[in-house]
This record gives C-alpha cells, sequence and structure tokens, in this order.
C-alpha cells in the first residue's frame, strides 16, 4: 500500500510538472505554425537518437519559452518566440528566419544562426557548446562561458577596432572587463560583414576558456582552394 501512494504521488507531481507546458518527446517531427501560449519541453524527459525534431515556420508563435535537451533538434525558419530558446546537452539549434527574443546553448549543443533576429542576448557555453555565426541580427551581446566556442563566418571583422585576420582568437585582443551582471571576464566591441550580408556589431563577453574565433565565408574558402590547387599544378 505504501508503494502505492508513493506511485501516486510521484504520479501527480509529474503530471503538475508537465501541466503549463507543451512536450514534444516521440522522436517525430513536428512543425509549428500555430500558437503556443505555455512553455515548449522538447525530449525533457527521454533520449531519443535522433530526437524530436520541432520546427517553428511562418504563422508560428510560442509566446514563452522553448527548452530543449538530449539529441533533440529546434529549427526556426520564420515565426516568433517571445522567451528564450534554450539548448541542453547534444541539442542542435538551426536558426535561419524569425525572430527569437534570447538564445542559450550549453552542454555539448550545436547552434548554426545564418539569418532572423535575436532580440536580445546570443549566449554559449558548456564542454564543447559550439556555435556558427554566418548572418542575422543579434540586437544584444554575445556572452561565452566554459568551453564555448563562436565562429564568426564572413569578412572585415574587427575587435576594438584591431583587424582580425583568419584564424584569429578574438579574445587575444579583448581586455578585462565587467560583463552586465557584474562579473569580471574578457571584452571587445566586435564588428563585421556576416557571410549572408549581415553586418555584425556587438559587444562580445568572453567568460572561463571560451573562444571566438573568425573564418572565411565559404566564397573566400572556394578561392583559397583553387589557388592552392594551381599553385600544386604549376609546381
Amino acid at each position: 500500500m505504501k508503494r502505492v501512494v508513493i506511485l501516486s504521488i510521484i504520479s501527480y507531481l509529474s503530471i503538475i510538472s508537465f501541466a503549463n507546458a507543451a512536450v514534444f518527446d516521440n522522436g517525430g517531427y513536428h512543425p509549428i505554425a500555430y500558437t503556443i501560449n505555455e512553455d515548449v519541453w522538447v525530449d525533457q524527459s527521454v533520449s531519443n537518437n535522433p530526437g524530436t525534431h520541432i520546427e517553428l515556420v511562418t504563422g508560428g508563435w510560442a509566446k514563452e519559452d522553448i527548452w530543449a535537451y538530449n539529441y533533440s533538434t529546434i529549427t526556426v525558419t520564420g515565426g516568433q518566440i517571445d522567451g528564450e530558446l534554450r539548448a541542453y546537452n547534444d541539442v542542435t539549434l538551426n536558426i535561419n528566419g524569425g525572430t527569437i527574443y534570447d538564445v542559450m546553448g550549453f552542454g555539448n549543443c550545436n547552434i548554426t544562426l545564418s539569418d532572423g533576429t535575436i532580440g536580445n542576448d546570443f549566449s554559449i557555453g558548456g564542454d564543447t557548446g559550439i556555435a556558427l555565426i554566418s548572418g542575422g541580427t543579434i540586437v544584444g551581446n554575445l556572452n561565452l562561458y566554459d568551453y564555448g566556442i563562436i565562429n564568426l563566418d564572413g569578412s572585415n571583422f574587427f575587435a576594438d577596432g584591431a583587424a582580425l585576420n583568419y584564424g584569429d582568437n578574438v579574445r587575444d585582443y579583448a581586455t578585462v572587463g565587467i560583463d552586465p551582471w557584474g562579473n569580471s571576464c574578457l571584452t571587445a566591441t566586435v564588428t563585421g560583414s556576416l557571410s549572408n550580408g549581415s553586418f555584425l556589431n556587438n559587444v562580445v563577453y568572453i567568460h572561463d576558456d571560451a573562444d571566438m574565433y573568425v573564418i572565411p565565408e565559404p566564397a573566400t574558402l572556394l578561392l583559397f582552394g583553387l589557388g592552392v590547387a594551381i599553385l600544386r599544378k604549376r609546381k
């Protein structure tokens, strides 16, 4: 009887914890072209591999936060997220459009930002969290924690006015400062042209052992590859 009561309590608490969230955890694909008024939890209590994939498309509107866990994938091609888009564990975030208030990625997440608007901050951290920024607009700051990495895909990048070459680490050009929450870190204002034509102009806060690198845009890589091929042919 005691065991039954305990299991009933656990079941009740589980129902309460899911009561105010839209849950997606069946490992399938779910396009969202409608309004969701509560938080969205993706693979919060399961570990499907491959995980559940939700895609926010034109007409989709998440009025609260989206929390993604484990091996899930979140794609944003349109619509809007009024709250935070949070990624943990081995989540993949593909942001190709739409409007999001805030983006945060931790653990071993992988984030690509090629278009769309981030209305506040873009943050990444964790053991191997990595982000590729090749387009889009970030209104707030870029925050890096732990061993997180951001790769900037484009050209003509500067850190506090100092020109950055391909392969350079922004932290080598940053100075000691204080982030908006009063924590000591390295900071710099980074500007440059992203590969999709957007212009980057953001304050960067680098904590712990995080890094931010400048990488060549694909067209530049192609020209470089052709140049190497020609030199080899001449030899």
